[in-house]
């Protein structure tokens, strides 16, 4: 059995989020058929997770390391110092670098999984490399720096997408293939990237939900729902945008209704506004999000920067859910506005959509079958694996 050495930011496991779920489902695949090495740190509580991923999935070797750096100003400065962009310098570890450099020649194929892990293998010029690119991460800090009003911090942020823009560029240029969602492979090529380095991937999310039967309309409650990670900076951004300039007005409209708001150890800032708001309950960590999908009836998601894939959506769209979002939410999917979902970058259109679909039973049934139907047409795991599986194939036996 051919060997791949797997290196990743964190443990992908328990797979919560869409990064955490992509990684967990390509290394789950790839362990089937590979022998594979995976080198990760342990960040936050990933450390009591370890025995049960380990249960769970049959690794020839694991290696991984407790570690973690804040992003503060301090790290920020050593960053400049060093030459290299914020999150680079924060997942920067030599006794990770000194261990990958001693085993490199084990292995057929290096997978990379994650800009962040690129540091390790940059200089590996006769390792055969596939980079899972699983965001533009430039772009996010690029709109990031657009919306914010401060000019100062505009300014270091803009600094900072400048930074990763250019190591993108610098790391994509060296990798043998580049895994990345439709809309990141489009911002990267306009960074001067070949098109031919790419390959499309998509961020998918519990594709058992598509098989669970339809809801239904009476069966639900006045009940509109986000579920994401409440510490991302994107999420954050959206909810504080939508409770801001959305929430009362729908409440005006539709006096009954409640918003669920799904996620661990929210930040302090949601949890502010979450207060000055009637109905808006933060429901912490939701181990089975089923009975959640199944009483909702909408799922919001008001996000106005990010890149990649929101498996949020995809798993929205999978349950049957009528999805309102925005046009950053559907980017790098084949959706048509009205039909599988509603999304406007207004907040006015946003609630418009929202009150509609929480009235009108053959408008909300059109949205949730026509959304169901194109997840199981183009968002199905299968094939996204397949398609990882038949590059590292090709790279070993080529």
């Amino acid at each position: 059995m051919k060997k791949v050495l797997f290196l990743t930011p964190q443990l992908p496991y328990p797979p919560i989020s869409g990064g955490t779920i992509k990684s967990w489902k390509i290394i789950e695949y790839l362990s089937k058929k590979y022998n594979v090495t995976l080198c990760c740190f342990l960040k936050g509580n990933d450390s009591e997770y370890v025995e049960e991923f380990l249960l769970k999935i049959k690794l020839d070797k694991f290696y991984s390391i407790p570690y973690e750096k804040k992003r503060n100003l301090l790290n920020w400065v050593k960053s400049v110092i060093f030459k290299i962009p914020l999150n680079i310098y924060r997942n920067r570890n030599d006794k990770l670098r000194k261990y990958v450099k001693s085993i490199k020649k084990e292995y057929e194929c290096i997978f990379v999984d994650h800009y962040l892990m690129f540091q390790y293998v940059e200089n590996f010029k006769k390792s055969y490399i596939i980079f899972h690119q699983h965001n533009a991460e430039f772009v996010m800090w690029q709109r990031l720096a657009e919306l914010n009003k401060n000019l100062f911090m505009k300014t270091a942020i803009k600094i900072e997408s400048n930074r990763i823009a250019a190591y993108e560029k610098c790391i994509c240029k060296k990798a043998h293939v580049v895994f990345a969602a439709p809309n990141d492979i489009k911002s990267l090529i306009s960074l001067g990237l070949e098109k031919t380095i790419f390959r499309t991937t998509y961020h998918l999310g519990v594709e058992e939900l598509l098989y669970e039967t339809d809801l239904n309309f009476d069966q639900t409650e006045e009940a509109i729902l986000f579920v994401g990670n409440l510490q991302w900076e994107a999420n954050i951004d959206g909810l504080l945008w939508f409770l801001k300039g959305a929430w009362k007005e729908i409440k005006r409209k539709k006096k009954n209704l409640v918003f669920y708001i799904v996620g661990k150890n929210p930040d302090k800032r949601i949890v502010h506004e979450c207060k000055k708001h009637v109905d808006v309950i933060l429901t912490g960590f939701i181990d089975n999000l089923l009975p959640i999908y199944n009483k909702s009836r909408v799922c919001v998601c008001p996000l106005r920067f990010g890149s990649g894939i929101k498996v949020k959506i995809i798993n929205s769209l999978y349950r049957g859910l009528p999805v309102v979002t925005t046009p950053v939410g559907v980017e790098g999917l084949s959706v048509i506005n009205g039909k599988e979902l509603f999304f406007s970058s207004e907040l006015n259109q946003i609630c418009k959509h929202i009150v509609e679909l929480l009235s009108n039973r053959d408008l909300w049934s059109y949205i949730s079958v026509n959304g169901r139907s194109i997840a199981k047409k183009l968002y199905t795991w299968d094939n996204i694996l397949k398609d990882i599986d038949s590059s590292i194939d090709n790279c070993i036996s080529g």
